[in-house]
């Protein structure tokens, strides 16, 4: 079958290549105008998903609801927060944000109620937090942050520094985008000067590259394209490029070299493309339908950034078969024996094969004796993935100097219980939420179970919010509340905030602090106990958050 295609091509090469950059120009002009929006974010309901979907529907002012929030840390060597200059550089800083119709809200310590006022300053006065809540969901907010970033400019002396969820990601982005370009930019020459030693003319080296530029062209269109259907990470550019790039220069490699060995023996143009399709360019179709078969594997983590990856990976290593058994041959056909022209002395020669003729006939007479060790190196390379675990990155994979990871570290450091994480966990009622004392008296018990759970350091919720009271107090309390909203007016300013956080037309929401860090250990064991613990009656449970 693929000698036949080689015959094909030859005689009808200029169709082939027509039709290859047909598709080329079809892939990538649909792919580059029709995009679809890239994310990290995931439409297949999860727990944690669904819990925070019911907190955007039905309590949209909870800032835990959708993850679209971020903090500015205010920081002055010369003042403290409580001095006139600094509140007014403060709001100065935020008139913009406060202007701006996508931004929801805009907390800061002169803000907030008393109660709340603290736990947004620093230890020693100096530095201050604003918590700044986006309209949009995450997913839509992310596109744009860049720009709400642009509105936050330094007055009065003042360092600031943008951190929190969206912050964090869009660095991330940032990041990640810059060191795509720099590896585009150094492998492509590199490859080149690696092409040119193994075969030693131009031509012959230029081959490889232009396939891999057209397969790299055709997936990252074909992934934007993807994104108009489905969820699709920011981070499958980065494996389409690079594995792209690979996958395709090898491929072409082989088929050329084989070509041009050949070519050597002295068969025709025809006969060599041939024998090179027929031996090399099947090899090529099975290793590409192997590497799309192993990436493919990734479609078993429903719900997380590595089922685009292996499909954006899948469809560039198509890419690259496509291209490497049509758009090659093609150019190889017109090359004929050109494909041997521009030589760079000393280098590429085809002849008996040298030191890897040597080094294959010593391993063949050997094959035990280099089996063993080998296996033992594979057994040794692999023993980390006996004890993997796959989790979320945070800050600290970024580097020191991104503004969002030293907003972080400082917050960590210089503000008491804001580096807590904290467990959301909703109570839903699909049959709708009733306030009765047999219910609240259920919630309060699941509260104080709550408390009891290892590493937790606090309960916020409407039935936990004061040591002060019991269960009657709580009963007399909730149920005026659900027959009158406005009798929390006589509550405290934070306790009236906590109801409208927490209590939702079939969701009652329980803020589970501890001071474990997000992805730790104790974090996921205390995960694990609350969900063990099952719900009140009548209800179920999901938890969203960090964990």
């Amino acid at each position: 079958m693929f000698a036949a295609w080689g015959r094909f091509v030859f005689r009808r090469k200029w169709w082939v290549l027509a039709t290859s950059l047909l598709l080329l120009g079809a892939i990538a002009g649909s792919g580059f105008s029709l995009k679809g929006e890239l994310t990290n974010s995931s439409r297949v309901h999860v727990e944690s998903q669904r819990a925070a979907d019911l907190m955007t529907a039905q309590l949209p002012k909870a800032t835990n609801a959708g993850g679209s929030a971020f903090e500015i840390l205010f920081s002055s060597k010369s003042l403290r927060v409580t001095d006139a200059a600094y509140h007014a550089a403060v709001e100065q800083t935020l008139a913009p944000l406060r202007a701006d119709t996508r931004i929801r809200e805009v907390q800061t310590t002169y803000s907030v109620p008393p109660a709340e006022a603290g736990g947004l300053v620093s230890r020693n006065g100096d530095k201050t937090l604003a918590l700044v809540t986006v309209r949009d969901g995450f997913g839509k907010a992310r596109g744009y942050f860049t720009q709400i970033r642009d509105e936050i400019h330094s007055h009065g002396g003042m360092t600031t520094y943008v951190t929190g969820n969206l912050a964090i990601n869009s660095d991330f982005d940032r990041y990640l985008a810059d060191d795509l370009s720099r590896a585009e930019v150094a492998s492509i020459p590199l490859s080149l000067i690696f092409l040119l030693l193994v075969f030693g003319t131009l031509v012959a080296a230029l081959l490889p590259i232009g396939v891999g530029g057209a397969a790299v062209i055709a997936g990252v269109a074909g992934t934007l394209l993807l994104a108009r259907f489905t969820d699709v990470s920011t981070y499958a550019i980065n494996i389409v490029t690079l594995v792209g790039l690979g996958v395709a220069i090898d491929y072409s490699l082989l088929i050329v070299n084989r070509f041009r060995e050949e070519l050597l023996a002295g068969a025709t143009t025809e006969h060599a493309l041939e024998r090179a399709l027929a031996t090399a360019g099947r090899a090529v179709a099975f290793s590409g339908i192997t590497v799309a078969i192993g990436l493919a594997g990734m479609l078993f983590y429903p719900g997380t950034f590595l089922v685009s990856m292996g499909v954006a990976g899948s469809i560039v290593v198509a890419m690259a078969v496509i291209f490497a058994l049509s758009l090659l041959p093609s150019l190889l056909t017109l090359a004929g024996g050109s494909v041997n022209r521009v030589r760079v002395p000393w280098f590429g020669s085809i002849g008996g094969g040298g030191f890897w003729k040597r080094m294959a006939s010593w391993v063949m007479k050997r094959p035990l004796i280099v089996l063993l060790p080998t296996l033992a190196v594979i057994l040794l390379a692999a023993s980390p993935f006996a004890q993997i675990r796959i989790a979320n990155g945070d800050e600290h994979m970024l580097p020191p100097q991104a503004g969002s990871r030293q907003g972080g570290d400082l917050i960590a450091r210089d503000f008491p219980g804001q580096d807590q994480n904290t467990f959301v966990v909703v109570v839903d009622y699909p049959a709708g939420l009733t306030l009765n004392k047999q219910r609240v008296d259920q919630l309060y018990d699941y509260g104080r179970q709550l408390q009891d759970k290892p590493n937790v350091i606090r309960v916020d919720s409407p039935v936990t919010y004061s040591s002060d009271l019991g269960k009657p107090q709580y009963e007399a309390l909730l149920s005026a509340y659900a027959a009158n909203p406005a009798s929390a007016a006589t509550l405290p300013d934070a306790a009236q905030q906590l109801l409208k956080q927490s209590l939702g037309s079939s969701i009652v929401v329980f803020y589970v602090r501890t001071n474990q860090p997000t992805q730790s250990d104790a974090a996921i064991a205390t995960l694990k106990s609350i969900r063990s613990g099952g719900a009140p009656p009548d209800s179920r449970l999901l938890i969203t958050g960090g964990t």
